[in-house]
């Protein structure tokens, strides 16, 4: 019967994001890293693609047939917009952005060296709507308050993608504005 349910939840999600030319495959089993998610974030908005999460329980299997059957929609619709070899160019895609932002993390490091101490240190990079060119990178921590461990931007930087050139813009702590409910990071 929740299997029913969640279907009937997911076909009437996923039914007006197909006819609205936006595209959300559901994810199950272990997470991804940070790092793979955000570059996979970078370019779904690129191909207005998402993804969501949903952990699956390992004992109900009539949800997990629910969830391959509205996968398999949304994967014949990219298939017919981008081709049949979509999912190979995605993920080659996927993985070019997952090195610039690497590259991009190396560049940073020298400049929050002074934040190291921060345990749970990660770095959120987001390309710039008009400027294809640029990305912001949030550097972003869990602080200790009354009691709970929400995460703040302690720092965001603009990254020129074309010339490396890396300028600090915010040096303010600030809640974070993104999230990675898979990974744990979210927004309070």
């Amino acid at each position: 019967m929740i299997g029913r349910i969640l279907f009937f939840c997911f076909v009437i999600q996923t039914s007006g994001l197909i006819f609205c030319q936006s595209f959300r495959l559901i994810k199950t089993g272990r997470p991804e890293k940070f790092e793979y998610n955000n570059a996979l974030q970078v370019v779904g908005k690129k191909w207005d693609l998402s993804f969501e999460y949903f952990a699956f329980d390992g004992i109900n299997f009539e949800t997990l047939d629910s969830i391959t059957a509205l996968n398999q929609v949304v994967e014949d619709k990219l298939s017919q917009k981008f081709g049949n070899n979509w999912y190979e160019d995605f993920n080659q895609e996927v993985n070019q952005e997952l090195q610039k932002q690497n590259d991009f993390r190396k560049s940073l490091a020298p400049l929050i060296v002074d934040l190291k101490q921060q345990e749970t240190l990660k770095i959120h990079f987001q390309k710039q709507k008009c400027r294809a060119k640029k990305y912001n990178a949030f550097v972003f921590t869990q602080i200790e308050k009354e009691g709970a461990r929400p995460f703040y931007v302690l720092r965001t930087y603009r990254i020129s993608a074309s010339t490396g050139k890396v300028k600090l813009t915010r040096n303010k702590l600030t809640p974070i504005h993104f999230e990675y409910k898979e990974n744990g990071i979210t927004m309070d």
